[in-house]
């Protein structure tokens, strides 16, 4: 902190804010909606309304530990973190949603079967790699999922009764994701299997998609 200049007494949000480069002029709003105690909640009802207001801004530059940590020391906060989570990640609407991700992995999932089918070694190598990324990409999502549950547990009451399709969001994007690993795992035994029978075993690789997800 002190290399960057910031001042120890700033409160968190606004520390974290200055730290990840966030335009300056959000920053003198927030700060000036913000008393200067740790965890406050404001200064004043005005205070609150404006960090809420600031806080789709702020979310999309902080890492996941900061998000966390503000939402729990900031009610008014989780409550517009906890809202735009689910605008973003959990509907299928949103071009940053699971689900619009997973699309573009399924389309992905496809293409390393159809060129696994192929069965030429470059083919099938390519194809390996390519189960590899989607793989780990499964993984990060799935740890999304993690987190933005454990966020909910702590501070979902925050929204009140809309917590309930928010969760439920959350539970189909789980399943998607399980699917989507679970057809991720099947190709790759499938790539191991014909790789130990040899080439005869390119013949047997189905034609349809290896995940249609509906």
């Amino acid at each position: 902190l002190a290399r960057s200049g910031l001042k120890a007494r700033s409160p968190l949000l606004v520390r974290i804010a200055r730290l990840h480069g966030v335009p300056r002029a959000c920053v003198r709003r927030l700060a000036g909606a913000m008393s200067g105690d740790e965890g406050s909640e404001g200064r004043s009802p005005e205070g609150a309304n404006m960090i809420a207001r600031l806080a789709p801004q702020l979310v999309p530059w902080f890492q996941w530990p900061e998000i966390r940590r503000v939402s729990l020391t900031q009610r008014h906060v989780a409550h517009e973190v906890v809202m735009l989570i689910y605008q973003r990640y959990l509907t299928n609407t949103a071009p940053t949603s699971i689900s619009a991700r997973l699309d573009k992995l399924g389309m992905r999932l496809n293409c390393a079967q159809a060129a696994q089918s192929k069965g030429s070694p470059d083919a099938t190598a390519m194809a390996s790699g390519g189960l590899l990324v989607l793989e780990q990409s499964a993984f990060v999502l799935a740890q999304n999922c993690e987190n933005y549950a454990d966020l909910f547990e702590h501070v979902g009451f925050t929204i009140g009764d809309e917590l309930d399709p928010v969760c439920t969001a959350l539970l189909d994007c789980i399943e998607r994701i399980t699917s989507f690993r679970d057809a991720v795992i099947r190709l790759r035994e499938h790539a191991r299997a014909q790789h130990e029978a040899g080439p005869r075993m390119s013949s047997r690789v189905q034609r349809t998609g290896a995940w249609d997800d509906d």
